[in-house]
């Protein structure tokens, strides 16, 4: 209180001059970690976010180039990820743009030449019922392949409507076969049924699952060769049946294996030379399954057969088949 403003003065002025150099240090210290902070958090975000301005131009090659541990690390490798699968996403649409073009050309082709051809009196009168006949064939086919676009297209948005019910597995297995008769005979193949379950009653879609046998074993018999055989095998897992449809036909590779469920794949260069085939069944198939909350898979090796297997709720019911081994279609027959 008694001091002169002099002495005041001059103890504020060796406050301020002692106070000074830290404070400039710490905003020095201060303006550097804001720059760290911009090199690392905000310039890797603006790379971010041109990277997701190209992908939303559908240029889906760029890669982010973070490899970091960190939030925005993982935001990076998501994004990276995300690239990947858009990209495949494209690739698959121009793929199902080519192979719907060429299905449905193809048929129609066909009609518009024959149909031509009878029209301009090319045809001959006396055989206009067998070119009529292949007319009605790919018009078959055209329904055939639009039919199964529907109902994929159906299954994939709203899912399959289900009519549960217990039925005996063996019975649809018999049912099917029917249809493959003749095929089976012309083509010199054997359809055996190993059955080790002894309740074959299931709870599920009966005309469904019906279907999917049917894909099942036609996709067998489309590439099993003449003299060969297809096998049916049931086993017990528990609360479930295990169904296996194996063939001794050319087998697929790995790559080919990670595709057959695609819609519209038919990978007829090493799997056969079958051009009947919509491309749709296994898609079908593998959606049906998936409705019933159950599992589908494939085992196969080139040139050594592909063995189709999947699992079905089994029933309280019984329906006893124990130890049966049948041949449901002996190629012998004929």
């Amino acid at each position: 209180i008694h001091s002169s403003a002099t002495d005041i003065n001059e103890a504020l002025n060796r406050i301020y001059s002692i106070s000074f150099v830290p404070c400039l240090i710490i905003i020095i210290i201060a303006f550097a970690l804001l720059q760290i902070i911009s090199y690392r958090i905000i310039k890797p975000i603006k790379h971010l976010a041109d990277v997701a301005s190209d992908y939303s131009k559908g240029d889906f090659d760029k890669e982010t180039g973070i490899s970091s541990k960190d939030e925005i690390g993982q935001l990076a490798e998501s994004m990276d990820y995300m690239a990947s699968e858009l990209s495949k996403l494209e690739e698959y649409r121009h793929e199902f743009i080519s192979n719907i073009s060429h299905d449905f050309r193809s048929p129609l082709t066909s009609i518009k030449g024959y149909v031509t051809a009878i029209m301009d009196g090319t045809i001959p009168p006396e055989k206009h019922e067998r070119y009529l006949n292949i007319v009605l064939d790919e018009t078959n086919r055209l329904t055939k392949l639009t039919q199964g676009l529907l109902d994929l297209n159906r299954l994939e948005i709203y899912g399959p409507y289900l009519k549960l019910s217990d039925f005996d597995f063996i019975d649809i297995i018999k049912t099917t076969l029917n249809t493959f008769e003749i095929k089976c005979i012309d083509k010199n193949v054997a359809i055996y049924l190993n059955n080790h379950a002894e309740n074959t009653t299931v709870n599920a879609d009966k005309t469904k699952i019906q279907q999917v046998v049917y894909n099942l074993i036609d996709n067998a018999l489309k590439f099993t060769p003449s003299g060969k055989n297809i096998y049916i095998s049931i086993n017990e897992k528990k609360d479930k049946l295990e169904i296996a449809i194996r063939d001794e036909g050319i087998g697929m590779s790995e790559e080919t294996q990670k595709k057959i469920w695609t819609r519209f794949y038919k990978d007829d260069t090493s799997r056969g030379k079958d051009k009947a085939g919509t491309g749709l069944g296994l898609s079908i198939t593998k959606e049906i399954i998936k409705a019933h909350n159950e599992t589908i898979e494939v085992i196969s090796k080139e040139d050594e057969g592909s063995e189709f297997i999947f699992t079905l709720k089994k029933s309280m019911s019984d329906t006893l088949h124990s130890g049966e081994t049948q041949i449901l279609i002996n190629a012998n027959m004929k």
